[in-house]
């Protein structure tokens, strides 16, 4: 059994976000809607009555209601995007998030460092008044939870 299938192979799972530049290239086809009946399929009892019966009236309030489904929807999708966007550009380097993480690390120890410099220095000064150094910490505008 020879295959003479030339085609390429499928191409894997895109794990790319979608974006307002990208959304409407990437939006599959089953979410575009059409206000025309395709002219290819044989008419229903129902439309090729009167037009005007029950069965008409139940289709055609279910096709609003699944319209302003999709309205809704899409401004969901618009305002996820939105916030989406905004992130990435808060983000210095929003494709390599180990650089982001290695960043946020270097950067609590950094924090630490000063932190520990600081109860250093506010413990000297209680020491030099004789209190507790939770009794300096009003005097710089610090709480006894900093």
């Amino acid at each position: 059994m020879s295959s003479t299938d030339d085609s390429p192979p499928a191409s894997p799972i895109s794990t790319t976000l979608p974006t307002r530049d990208n959304l409407s290239s990437s939006a599959p086809s089953c979410l575009t809607f059409s206000s025309t009946a395709p002219t290819d399929t044989p008419a229903s009892p129902s439309s090729t009555s009167s037009g005007s019966g029950p069965a008409k009236q139940a289709r055609d309030r279910r096709v609003e209601s699944l319209k302003s489904q999709v309205e809704s929807l899409q401004k969901q999708l618009d305002e996820v995007i939105a916030k989406q966007d905004d992130v990435n550009s808060k983000l210095k380097d929003p494709t390599n998030p180990e650089a982001t993480v290695k960043r946020h690390i270097k950067t609590l120890h950094e924090f630490n460092e000063i932190r520990d410099v600081a109860q250093g220095l506010l413990g000297l000064i209680a020491d030099s008044r004789g209190v507790r150094v939770q009794d300096v910490y009003p005097e710089f505008g610090l709480d006894s939870d900093d």
